[in-house]
């Protein structure tokens, strides 16, 4: 859980390691999706010594933050090996950030390792997770509390340059 609410993951600022083992001790979390249903024990959490109304709504903050995301967010989340922020960027460049177009690619079985930046142990683990049924338990849950597309600081930023052509002259030795 630590690792898929971590900054390149599913980016829930706030929700370290030692907050989230009190969350599973008390029974709210259990699961990934279960932080998607927070909302659930918002009495009981600000009502326990230690939490209160201020850190709810942090958390809560946090993990609404999280609905929208880009699918390469997604897959560093569900911790596939060889799946790092970098590769979870290209793949999800490369789907427009869609979990729909990933997966159309999956079922006709397109070689991720055909595109530049994704080796084929990077394909192979990404095909092994998402045929796994004991993996698939975990996230497939999770589609209908996300919303996928691009995600803004990826997206193309705009500055002073942007549209402009910029032609260097001179020598260089």
């Amino acid at each position: 859980l630590a690792h898929f609410c971590d900054k390149d993951a599913m980016n829930m600022e706030g929700l370290s390691a030692v907050l989230l083992e009190k969350l599973m001790a008390y029974g709210w979390i259990r699961k990934y999706v279960d932080l998607y249903h927070i909302e659930d024990h918002k009495q009981d959490i600000i009502n326990t010594i230690g939490f209160g109304p201020a850190s709810y709504k942090k958390i809560y903050n946090a993990i609404e933050g999280s609905r929208k995301t880009d699918l390469g967010r997604f897959l560093v989340a569900m911790d596939i090996p060889s799946i790092g922020a970098e590769v979870g960027r290209i793949i999800s460049e490369f789907c427009d950030g869609s979990f729909e177009t990933f997966e159309k690619f999956i079922k006709e079985e397109y070689s991720f390792s055909h595109i530049g930046g994704v080796s084929y142990t990077a394909e192979k683990n990404i095909y092994k997770w998402y045929y796994n049924e004991q993996e698939e338990k975990l996230w497939r849950p999770l589609l209908r509390e996300l919303k996928f597309g691009k995600e803004e600081s990826r997206q193309e930023k705009k500055n002073a340059l942007t549209g402009k052509q910029v032609a260097i002259t001179g020598t260089i030795s």
